[in-house]
C-alpha cells in the first residue's frame, strides 16, 4: 500500500481500541507496517485483521506496557518481524481512583506507570533502532489534563475527572517530550506530544447518559468532542520528515477538532481535517 510513510514501521501502544486503533488504521493506509500493542487480545487481533483487510501489514503483539520485560521484547520482535522501527506512538494510558489526600500511594505509582514510565521504557528500547534507521520519530499522546485543573465542585459532580496521578503523569510526559527531543536532535529522531481533549472513545461512551448530558461535562469537554480518527492527524502530521520542530505539543481539544473552513489559518486545519 502506498503512502507518505511507505516502507516505515511503527510501534502504536494501545492500539486495540479508541486513538490507538484510528491511528493504526491511519498509518496501514499510508503504507506503514504496524506492531499493535495492547493488553486485549480479541480487540487487538480485530485491529489487525481490519488493517489487513485494507490491504495493510500490521501485527498484534500482546503486551502490558506496565511490565518493563513485556515492552523490550514487543520491540525485540517488532524489530525481527519489520526489520527496524522509525515511528514509536506512546498512546496507552488511563487512571484509577486516586483517594487524596488519604495515605496511599499504590494509585498515584501505577497511574505513572501506565501514563509515563511505560513512554520512557518504550522509548528507551526503541532507540537504538532508531539511531539504526538514520532517525525517526517519537510522539506521545498527552492530554489536555496536563495543562488544566478542575474545581471541587467539578469533581463531586463528575467523578471521572482525571485524578492527581493523571494530571502528574500527563505533565510529567510532555517534559518527557522534550527530554526525548534534545537526546534525539543529534541523531535526527524528533519528539512530538499531542494534547487532546474529550475524544469519544469507548471509556466515555461507558458513562452514564446522565452523566454525558450534564451540564459540567458539556461546558468542560464541549458540545462536539471529537472522534478518534480526527485526532489521528495530529499524530500523522509529526511523523512527517518535513515537520520543522523537534519537539512540539499540538493540542487537539473538543472544539480545535470540530470542522472549519480550508481557508482558515494552517494551525487550525491540522485539528480539524478529518481522515478519509
Amino acid at each position: 500500500m502506498a503512502g507518505g510513510l511507505a516502507g516505515k514501521v511503527a510501534i502504536v501502544t494501545g492500539g486495540n481500541s479508541g486513538i490507538g486503533a484510528a491511528t493504526v488504521m491511519r498509518f496501514v493506509r499510508e503504507g506503514a507496517k504496524v506492531a499493535i500493542l495492547a493488553r486485549r487480545e480479541r480487540e487487538g487481533l480485530a485491529v489487525q485483521q481490519a488493517a489487513l483487510d485494507a490491504g495493510g501489514e500490521a501485527c498484534f503483539i500482546a503486551c502490558d506496557v506496565t511490565d518493563r520485560p513485556a515492552l523490550e521484547n514487543a520491540a525485540r520482535r517488532t524489530v525481527e518481524l519489520y526489520g527496524g522501527i522509525q515511528i514509536v506512538v506512546n498512546n496507552a494510558g488511563g487512571g484509577v481512583p486516586d483517594p487524596f489526600p488519604a495515605p496511599d500511594d499504590d494509585a498515584f505509582e501505577r497511574t505513572l506507570r501506565l501514563n509515563l514510565t511505560s513512554a520512557y521504557i518504550l522509548a528507551r528500547a526503541c532507540w537504538p533502532h532508531l539511531v539504526a534507521a538514520g532517525g525517526g520519530t517519537i510522539v506521545n499522546v498527552s492530554s489536555l489534563a496536563a495543562v488544566t485543573g478542575v474545581t471541587p465542585h467539578q469533581q463531586s459532580i463528575m467523578p471521572f475527572f482525571p485524578s492527581a496521578g493523571y494530571m502528574a503523569s500527563k505533565a510529567g510526559l510532555e517534559g518527557l517530550t522534550r527530554y526525548l527531543a534534545s537526546a534525539g536532535a543529534p541523531h535526527n529522531i524528533r519528539a512530538n506530544a499531542v494534547r487532546p481533549g474529550a475524544v469519544l472513545t469507548p471509556q466515555p461512551r461507558a458513562l452514564s447518559p446522565a452523566i454525558m448530558s450534564s451540564s459540567a461535562y458539556t461546558r468542560r469537554f464541549s458540545s462536539r468532542p471529537a472522534r478518534a480518527r480526527r485526532t489521528t492527524w495530529q499524530t500523522r502530521s509529526t511523523t512527517s520528515p518535513q515537520t520543522n520542530r523537534s519537539s512540539s505539543t499540538r493540542r487537539c481539544s473538543a472544539w480545535t477538532a470540530a470542522p472549519c473552513s480550508k481557508s482558515e489559518s494552517h494551525r487550525r486545519s491540522l485539528y480539524s481535517l478529518s481522515l478519509p
